[in-house]
């Protein structure tokens, strides 16, 4: 499958359960995307990169979309849910590009570098957030590689890619840091280092490396021989987006019961037949995305359909529209078991004629 496409010129159409008309250049999805002037859009993401409605929400991001593909493109901003500045850079072909800067609460820099094909690349600078350097790395793969690193006082602890680091770090998918400490040769982990929750009393585990390379692990006397826990750097959910489609409610909320469609997930029932009935359509379509947003109310019917089309094919806005209109099966979510009004938000990819439900092509190949 290609890439996604979706076109800068971008024209949105609204369709009520009793009546179409077009939406305004203004709208919202729920409480978690919002179009505006067209061609802009602003998304609430968790700590983990999913979409998630402002109330749970890390951060957000503000940008224009992209004219090809299903993302943001060119300078992009990320704030934190108190509306500082966070995270600038830029987005070019599904990738961020370029010079690229994270900020504190202050407004003073955090760190910076350059990213190419979505990765970090060459020398990031770290600060603390007084504005003095705290470490300086270099990437050149995904564990970088460690040039200088100081004291809030400014004494430095790593000259040259030696000495010692105490420092942070976070791995994939996960909200919380962890701290560690080891030595440093040529910029490399070398011999014991260990790590811990932050402000914990006692290590969770440590680990012996030589010349960067893991050697074996040790945690509550088990010995483990792979799959080294220890990072130097973080995982940054902003460089992790997931953009295909919304959650239900916040991490770690309990009472929380999905959408169901014919007594089912919407993955096992909904997306499958969704993707079924668009199969039937037989008419040539030029590539273009389709963002959809279903509102189910606490009576089980469709408050609201709207489809955005990144070619503004109104013909095949309609053939879905009326495809989910008649698709009467549903169940709202339940919170503590009582039943609430919701939004869901996911999207269609037409490509090389086919009309792909993104969410059931993803379940089916993963």
């Amino acid at each position: 499958m290609t890439k996604p496409f979706f076109i800068s010129t971008l024209i949105f159409i609204s369709f009520s359960v009793y009546s179409q008309s077009s939406l305004p250049d203004n709208f919202k999805i729920g409480d978690f995307v919002e179009v505006y002037s067209r061609d802009s859009l602003k998304i609430y993401f968790n700590c983990t990169g999913t979409i998630v409605d402002k109330k749970c929400a890390s951060f957000y991001r503000i940008g224009k979309m992209d004219t090809t593909i299903v993302n943001f493109a060119g300078e992009f901003h990320d704030f934190d849910i108190n509306g500082n500045i966070y995270f600038k850079a830029s987005m070019t072909n599904n990738s961020i590009e370029g010079y690229a800067y994270y900020y504190f609460k202050n407004g003073k820099v955090s760190e910076e570098g350059n990213f190419k094909n979505n990765t970090r690349t060459g020398k990031w600078k770290y600060y603390y957030p007084s504005g003095e350097t705290e470490k300086l790395y270099s990437y050149e793969s995904d564990e970088p590689i460690v040039l200088e690193a100081y004291k809030k006082d400014g004494t430095a602890t790593v000259i040259n890619g030696n000495g010692e680091i105490h420092t942070e770090f976070r791995n994939y998918k996960q909200c919380s840091s962890f701290e560690t400490w080891g030595k440093l040769v040529n910029g490399k982990k070398n011999g014991k280092w260990t790590f811990s929750n932050i402000n914990a009393s006692l290590p969770i585990a440590s680990e012996t490396y030589q010349d960067g390379v893991f050697i074996n692990g040790t945690s509550n006397n088990y010995i483990y021989t792979e799959n080294p826990k220890i990072k130097l750097s973080k995982f940054y959910p902003n460089e992790n987006l997931n953009l295909v489609e919304n959650s239900l409610g916040c991490p770690g909320e309990s009472g929380i019961f999905f959408w169901e469609y014919d007594g089912n997930n919407l993955t096992s029932s909904f997306y499958p037949k969704l993707q079924k009935e668009v199969n039937r359509n037989k008419t040539k379509l030029k590539n273009q995305w389709i963002v959809v947003g279903i509102k189910i109310d606490k009576s089980n019917l469709i408050q609201e359909i709207n489809l955005a089309s990144s070619i503004n094919d109104t013909d095949l806005e309609n053939t879905i529209y009326y495809t989910i209109k008649k698709m009467k099966s549903w169940k709202a979510a339940l919170i503590n078991a009582k039943p609430i009004d919701s939004n869901i938000y996911f999207s269609i990819l037409v490509d090389n004629n086919q009309i792909i439900i993104i969410p059931d092509y993803i379940h089916n190949n993963r």
